[in-house]
């Protein structure tokens, strides 16, 4: 399936972002996952990114979803994005504050992935450096580390 969507390229994109918001579970978390695929290269890392920035305002809603995973595979895409997810960075703060460890994880994943342009977001990372999550505190440290070199 991934080499399809990446045959698909950018016309796959509305698809997915409408995916992100449909009521099947499932297909949001498949979809959330897909887009870390496509951005990211983790799955096959001969194939070319894929630029997700088209999906960035779904995957920012997907941040509020009812679902752990969701919010942290969305997370991690947007992380994927780099600077030009600056406008996720004070939905990223937020679910740095959320009860689940992996959206907490998430948030300082792709705030670091974003960078300098995340810097509004160095307080609630030194805050979460004191989080009862050690995975947490590593991630928020690797976040401020790479915003603060950038």
């Amino acid at each position: 399936m991934y080499r399809q969507l990446w045959l698909l390229g950018a016309d796959a994109l509305p698809a997915l972002a409408k995916g992100l918001s449909d009521p099947d579970v499932r297909l949001r978390r498949n979809v959330a996952l897909v887009l870390n695929v496509l951005a990211g290269g983790w799955f096959d890392r001969s194939q070319l990114k894929l630029d997700i920035r088209a999906c960035l305002p779904a995957m920012i809603a997907a941040l509020k979803d009812n679902d752990a995973d969701v919010r942290a595979w969305s997370a991690q895409a947007i992380g994927w994005i780099g600077r030009d997810a600056a406008e996720a960075v004070p939905a990223l703060i937020l679910l740095l504050r959320n009860e689940r460890d992996g959206s907490r994880n998430s948030a300082a994943l792709a705030l670091g992935g974003i960078g300098s342009a995340a810097k509004e977001a160095l307080p609630a990372l030194r805050e979460a450096l004191s989080d009862p999550s050690p995975d947490v505190r590593r991630f928020a440290a690797g976040a401020i580390k790479k915003i603060e070199e950038r």
